[in-house]
């Protein structure tokens, strides 16, 4: 009975096969044929019969290295072989990665944050292992000291000068000098940062010691090697000079008149008679053309002459056009220095439209070149703004020729002794109208003049002017004007300088004290002071002012607060060109401090200076200028009777 059961199991099995195969064949029959999209696909083969699926058995383990170290990760999995793996990165698959371990020969910072598994399958099925990620940190620097400090024997009043050196392979090198006296403690030296370490040794300073505390970017910290001071009695007094550093030429600066921003940087400013390129640091001055005498000269600019000359401006290209006041003429400065008239007559003052020297002017101030490419001119003799074109052709552009005050068409309006002159963008014109104590505005019409209308000023003579809107405001003998943006910043002869909004007409005070009135001192916008005497004003550096002064050359920020950088002083010669760097020294009263310094209250420049151990010179306080005064203030801010 057990073989017949044994026979038809057979036979059953073999009837399932058959059965199968054809259902196989009639599905692919149908298929070929057009038959039913819908028919179920083939079963996929089923696994052998005892086969068992991948088991992970070792997980891949997390990996930190440094940049450039190898990496690698393993897996291993039991099951029915032959098992295949796959390699993932972030759960992509990696092309090759299919053996047990995976390997990255050089790692990069770009690698850190990674992640990797492997996929481990076989017939009977696949795992995923666990992801384990990828460290990786940047190299440490190496630090290698090159040159050790030495240890020093000098005399007292002797320099000591301790020298370390050393490289980094990555990172900034910092080096900070500590000293350590009777075996105490090693502390920081302030300012000690350098590669040397120098000071003038003292009988006191015998035995102290001296280290190098060194890194790379606050990391491999180390530090030097100790150096011992020894400091031996001198064996006589000897008396030297005090070499100092800083003590150079300086520029003259007396008697700046009017200032010109110029579009490389520069400033050309008129002291005298003489026009000079102050270097867009403001380090130097050096002369463009003319001589400190009076008199009428065009030429080379080492030889050319101007008189008195009350205007400045220039074209894109660096080319400056004067209003020459005493000669009656407008002057043109080439790139070269070279110095030719375009328009007027030397001492021929008159009222005449005209070309070239058949114009006539009287005592001419202030000169714009606007956007149109013609100069404008203020003609104050006549009372009148004159355009001229840069072939020298001249023509009234406003004012009747009658002094007074009448705003109105352009050339029924009147103007009174009018001083500076300055362009907006549209091509509007703004004038210090100055014995009105008014600012005037000529409105552009087309390629013309239009109405002549205030600006701002009451006409009233107060000292100092109220702030206010328009008409409201009083602003006593307006002079200098510049325009920047929306903005028109003008001089007063209350020492103060206003700032007048184009579209508000608003009026507020820029700079200046209103307390404490016209004078000359530095410091923030509530207590500096302008002479009434001055009138230069340009553009300065980060969207400030530059103010030239009969005392010297001053910047003005953004926030109004003024700083000296070069002062008129006793010292001057005719030199004209030099440097704005120290004055000499007319040392009234002197102290040295236990590291050498040297403290000078100079009766000459009333400034108090400092010189350090090497010579170099700075002021602490004081305007090295000869103007006295009592002001309380930080630096240049404070005054000395």
């Amino acid at each position: 009975m057990n073989a017949t059961l044994s026979f038809f199991s057979s036979r059953g099995q073999l009837l399932r096969t058959a059965l199968s195969s054809f259902a196989v064949a009639a599905s692919c029959l149908l298929a070929a044929c057009g038959g039913s999209a819908d028919a179920p696909p083939p079963p996929e083969a089923a696994a052998p019969p005892g086969a068992v699926a991948p088991i992970i058995t070792q997980q891949p383990q997390a990996v930190t290295v440094t940049n450039g170290q190898p990496a690698s990760f393993s897996v291993a999995a039991s099951g029915t072989q032959p098992i295949a793996y796959q390699w993932q990165r972030n759960g992509a698959p990696i092309p090759g990665a299919t053996s047990t371990t995976y390997a990255i020969a050089a790692t990069t910072l770009a690698d850190s944050g990674a992640t990797f598994r492997a996929v481990a399958s076989n017939v009977a099925g696949s795992a995923t292992s666990n992801s384990a990620t990828l460290t990786v940190s940047a190299a440490a620097p190496v630090l290698t000291v090159t040159q050790q400090p030495a240890s020093l024997t000098v005399a007292a009043g002797a320099q000591a000068s301790f020298v370390v050196a050393a490289t980094c392979s990555s990172g900034t090198l910092a080096i900070r000098w500590q000293r350590s006296s009777g075996g105490g403690a090693f502390a920081d030296i302030a300012g000690a940062s350098a590669g040397t370490y120098a000071f003038a040794a003292a009988q006191g300073d015998s035995g102290a010691q001296f280290r190098a505390a060194l890194d790379c970017s606050g990391q491999a910290a180390t530090t030097s090697s100790v150096a011992t001071l020894t400091v031996t009695a001198p064996a006589g007094v000897t008396l030297s000079l005090y070499a100092l550093n800083g003590l150079r030429d300086q520029a003259r600066v007396n008697g700046t008149t009017v200032v010109d921003q110029l579009p490389d940087g520069s400033t050309a400013v008129f002291v005298g008679n003489r026009l000079m390129r102050l270097a867009a640091d403001r380090s130097a001055l050096t002369l463009i053309a003319g001589t400190q005498q009076n008199g009428y000269l065009d030429g080379p600019g080492a030889t050319a002459q101007f008189s008195q000359p009350f205007g400045l401006t220039h074209d894109a290209t660096g080319v400056i056009y004067v209003a020459d006041r005493n000669n009656n003429v407008i002057r043109r400065v080439a790139l070269d220095g070279t110095v030719s008239t375009i328009a007027g007559s030397a001492g021929q003052s008159g009222n005449a439209d005209g070309s070239g020297s058949a114009a006539r002017f009287s005592e001419p101030r202030g000169i714009v070149l606007a956007p149109d490419g013609d100069l404008y001119v203020v003609d104050a003799g006549n009372q009148t703004i004159r355009r001229v074109t840069t072939a020298g052709v001249a023509s009234t552009y406003a004012g009747s020729g009658t002094a007074g005050f009448v705003d109105g068409t352009p050339l029924t309006a009147r103007f009174l002794n009018p001083f500076g002159i300055a362009a907006a963008a549209n091509g509007d014109l703004i004038v210090a109208d100055q014995a009105n104590y008014r600012v005037r505005r000529i409105v552009r019409s087309g390629n013309v003049a239009g109405a002549v209308e205030t600006l701002a000023g009451s006409g009233a003579i107060t000292n100092p002017g109220a702030d206010g809107i328009g008409t409201a405001a009083q602003i006593p003998f307006p002079s200098a004007v510049f325009v920047r943006g929306n903005s028109a910043f003008v001089r007063d002869n209350a020492g103060l300088i206003r700032a007048i909004d184009l579209t508000t007409r608003a009026v507020t005070t820029f700079s200046g004290s209103r307390a404490l009135g016209e004078g000359f001192a530095d410091g923030p916008a509530a207590t500096a002071r302008f002479r009434n005497s001055s009138f230069g004003l340009t553009g300065g550096t980060a969207g400030g002012l530059l103010a030239g002064d009969d005392r010297g050359l001053r910047s003005i920020d953004t926030a109004g607060t003024v700083t000296t950088f070069a002062a008129a002083n006793s010292y001057e010669t005719d030199a004209g060109s030099g440097v704005l760097a120290q004055l000499p020294f007319n040392a009234g009263s002197v102290a040295v401090d236990s590291s050498g310094r040297v403290a000078n209250y100079d009766n000459g420049s009333r400034g108090v200076r400092r010189v350090d151990a090497m010579g170099n010179v700075s002021l602490v306080a004081g305007l090295t200028g000869g103007y006295h005064g009592v002001v309380d203030g930080r630096g240049s801010a404070a005054q000395f009777g």
